[in-house]
């Protein structure tokens, strides 16, 4: 998914364009431009893929962007047409469709643009692109399971997840045993806690 939101720099607006995986909601790609024209858009999502090994890959991901005339200008269409790819368009006024980059938008403004008076566009790049490494590698998700979009990315948070559920059981007995006069927990039943792993 790929969108534009306004950044305040020194008295001007400058425009952040930023690309979504959906899946991870980790931010694959994105540049602070002094304009938002469809070539602006064009290059931001042809980094993306590049970075992503997704310019030879015949397995290309669908695009979703809203109706902006950036996004609908012919120029865009056609570069997405010849990488082979689908682009999909929100529905009119329907703001969910969306929901995951307008968030991260709000996020990255209440988390660092609004905190700061930007002087030039360097100075914002700086910020922002701390931030999305904060945002992409350091920052549990509430909508993917409390881990990070990296983790989510990287198929690291289906472990994670049965870790947190392991440790949960493990404390559960913990508190149990307290509760009943008792401070020690076998090596047995450890164990049988770790065995758990393989059947969460």
């Amino acid at each position: 998914m790929v969108d534009i939101s306004y950044i305040l720099v020194n008295d001007k607006f400058w425009y952040l364009i930023a690309v979504i995986d959906l899946y991870s909601r980790y931010i694959v790609g994105w540049e602070l431009s002094s304009s938002m024209r469809a070539d602006d858009v064009k290059r931001v999502i042809d980094f993306s893929l590049l970075e992503f090994g997704f310019h030879e890959s015949g397995n290309k991901p669908r695009i979703h962007m809203d109706n902006g005339p950036q996004m609908t200008a012919k120029t865009l269409k056609a570069f997405l047409r010849g990488l082979g790819m689908i682009n999909e368009y929100s529905r009119p006024h329907l703001p969910q469709d969306s929901a995951e980059i307008e968030r991260f938008f709000r996020t990255l403004k209440q988390g660092e643009v609004y905190r700061e008076e930007y002087m030039d566009p360097y100075e914002a790049r700086d910020g922002i692109r701390y931030f999305i490494e904060y945002y992409n590698h350091r920052r549990p998700h509430q909508g993917i399971g409390f881990v990070t979009p990296y983790e989510r990315l990287t198929g690291q948070d289906e472990h994670i997840k049965k870790e947190r559920k392991i440790n949960s059981l493990y404390a559960q007995r913990i508190r149990m045993s307290k509760n009943k006069g008792l401070f020690l927990i076998c090596p047995e039943e450890t164990m049988s806690l770790i065995s758990l792993n393989k059947n969460i």
